[in-house]
């Protein structure tokens, strides 16, 4: 679910989809980026402000500080990724603000 904030937050998309420009459209004063394995929308995102990078989550670590996002959207990606969940789960907690939002099935993570 995506935080509602009369304020400017940030979410990180992971999976670049429609989804992820619509998340902008309707909440323009929010920062929106994604990352993802091949950069197909890239003409898309930057036509509507949105920051997209290339990142593969199997080899490479989220390319942001920790404690960098208010928001993580995580849909349509774990079940092509061939690595442990709970490595991804690790990596994008990593990323999230102390009081940052990721909803996850509880049976299947157990915490960092």
């Amino acid at each position: 679910m995506i935080p509602i904030s009369p304020n400017p937050i940030r979410i990180l998309d992971i999976g670049t989809t429609p989804f992820t420009l619509f998340v902008k459209e309707v909440n323009p004063h929010y920062e929106v980026i994604t990352i993802d394995l091949a950069n197909l929308l890239e003409a898309r995102c930057k036509a509507r402000h949105v920051e997209s990078r290339v990142c593969n989550l199997v080899t490479q670590p989220i390319p942001f500080n920790d404690s960098h996002f208010d928001a993580v959207v995580f849909t349509e990606v774990l079940e092509h990724l061939p690595a442990p969940p709970t490595d991804i789960f690790c990596e994008i907690s990593g990323v999230l603000r102390t009081k940052g939002k990721l909803e996850v099935d509880p049976e299947n993570w157990t915490g960092c």
